[in-house]
């Protein structure tokens, strides 16, 4: 396998800016993590209720249906 051989000119943290780019980028995701966690939240939070009611109300739902159906006969 062939590989290519790299440029000495153009590494290290002064070269290119890439410290720089990478403080901004740090910056700009830790600005935007409170959002994130905000949104998070929000959707854990509907998750856990829409688990909660298929594992503990729809089981006595159909208890009361079954109930219902039984007195018909």
């Amino acid at each position: 396998m062939a590989i290519d051989p790299v440029n000495s000119a153009n590494t290290g943290p002064a070269a290119d800016g890439g410290e720089a780019d990478f403080n901004k980028a740090l910056d700009n995701a830790s600005a935007n993590a409170s959002d994130s966690d905000a949104q998070l939240d929000e959707t854990m939070a509907e998750g856990i209720v829409q688990v909660g009611g298929q594992m503990i109300l729809m089981p006595i739902a159909n208890d009361i249906f079954k109930e219902s159906q039984s007195d018909d006969e």
